[in-house]
């Protein structure tokens, strides 16, 4: 029985513990529904239509974030980044250069740029240039050029067929920040109400927390102590519910979330009995003082 009470604790511990961590690593990072790449946090949106670039930079602001600026070493990453989230729409997309150009980056990470040559992934020759801007004005496009029909090989038109805002959480952009534990907690309930239990604390990366990429924090996220060593009540004539209505406070988990209340009034109910021989003196049990667990006294007849 101490064996099976054993494992029984520390596989609650090892439960808690891989609980607390799932949380913690969900609550780091971006936010829900954005993209993590080169430690920022990017949202596509998806569009039934075509965007401009003032529309898709509306959509931007309405949403409190900013029109996206990769650095070109960051583009291929970004891409790859994008892929794994959103799949074949955001197979390429537009966005504004830190210089102020608009480019559109093509599926295999190339540029057609307002301020540089077009490079065009299907075409042997890269080098023809684009003077239409309205193909520039678009935050994403599948086709960015379309060859005229019946028209020499290099005579193109602008053409598309969606436009899909990328936009940046702009406190996103910045300094990497190394994280630094806070304030400790306060204790949770013990796991048990006698023949020792534990209980644990969490201490939260927020002092500042980690940021673009900076450092986590080093050391443990909780703590585990032990707690209410004291040996359960021992069985006899004392160690009887109280109240008739005690079995059903019990299957309501009112032992749990009640304690100083259930255990002295409900002992049976709360699982607070053992079972060694009863004395020929007898047993009978004190009335609890200041909440605490019921203690044993021996009375003789």
């Amino acid at each position: 029985m101490a064996s099976t009470s054993i494992w029984s604790r520390l596989l609650s511990i090892s439960m808690f513990l891989i609980f607390q961590a799932w949380m913690s690593y969900s609550q780091r990072g971006c936010q829900d529904g954005f993209v993590q790449s080169n430690s920022k946090c990017y949202k596509l949106f998806k569009s039934d239509g075509q965007s401009t670039w003032e529309t898709a930079k509306a959509v931007c602001e309405a949403n409190r974030l900013t029109m996206a600026m990769p650095a070109d070493e960051e583009s291929v990453t970004l891409r790859k980044d994008l892929f794994d989230v959103y799949g074949d729409w955001s197979s390429a997309w537009l966005s504004a250069r830190g210089d102020g150009a608009q480019y559109v980056t093509e599926p295999d990470g190339r540029y057609i740029s307002n301020t540089s040559p077009l490079w065009w992934p299907s075409s042997p020759v890269s080098s023809y240039l684009v003077s239409n801007t309205n193909c520039l004005a678009l935050m994403l496009v599948q086709f960015a050029l379309l060859q005229q029909p019946n028209q020499p090989y290099g005579s193109w038109i602008c053409g598309f067929k969606a436009g899909y805002p990328l936009c940046i959480d702009p406190t996103s952009v910045g300094t990497a920040v190394g994280g630094s534990w806070g304030r400790w907690g306060a204790w949770g309930p013990c796991s048990h109400s006698c023949n020792s239990g534990f209980r644990l604390r969490t201490r939260i990366c927020e002092q500042p927390k980690t940021g673009l990429g900076g450092s986590s924090c080093s050391g443990p996220e909780n703590q585990v102590d032990d707690c209410n060593s004291q040996t359960c009540p021992i069985n006899g004539p004392g160690c009887i519910d109280n109240d008739d209505s005690c079995q059903g406070w019990a299957d309501r988990g009112e032992c749990q979330k009640n304690p100083k209340f259930m255990l002295p009034k409900c002992p049976a109910s709360c699982n607070q009995c053992v079972l060694p021989p009863v004395s020929s003196t007898g047993v009978t049990i004190q009335e609890p003082e200041n909440g605490m667990m019921p203690q044993l006294s021996t009375v003789t007849p």
